[in-house]
């Protein structure tokens, strides 16, 4: 048990550095090139999959929608971005949800940021009309 727990902390560690030095002109560029948004993402889903989320979740201007895993934002920003619906991005590390928090209000996005494990949220059962994750389990 002590060498998960060691394991959990090293990866939040690695993610907190990566969040804290990823915010740099060529790392948003590639992201752009390749996601097709520069939203902070580090995975694989594209801005075509992610729409397609939005579909699949029917959620509009009257949703809520959580972002579990978010890191800096990707993509529960752009899903609110393109659907309207209300969001809260959640994640462990602090400096992953606050940079995307920053990200949302640059574009005028009334994001919720919640530093918080999948394991044990915060929440209130039925808050919210969608749950997404994106590249969490790989």
């Amino acid at each position: 048990m002590e060498d998960a727990k060691n394991a959990e902390e090293d990866l939040v560690e690695r993610f907190r550095d990566y969040y804290v030095h990823s915010d740099h002109a060529v790392l948003r560029e590639l992201e752009m090139r390749t996601l097709g948004a520069d939203y902070g993402g580090n995975g694989y889903t594209d801005t075509t999959q992610v729409e397609h989320f939005v579909d699949l979740l029917r959620v509009g201007s009257d949703d809520r929608v959580l972002e579990l895993g978010s890191g800096a934002g990707w993509p529960g920003v752009y899903i609110s971005k393109v659907s309207g619906a209300a969001v809260v991005i959640s994640d462990i590390p602090w400096e992953g949800v606050s940079w995307g928090l920053g990200r949302a209000r640059a574009d005028g996005i009334d994001a919720i940021a919640v530093a918080c494990s999948g394991i044990a949220l915060p929440f209130k059962d039925a808050m919210f009309d969608g749950v997404t994750h994106s590249d969490v389990l790989c």
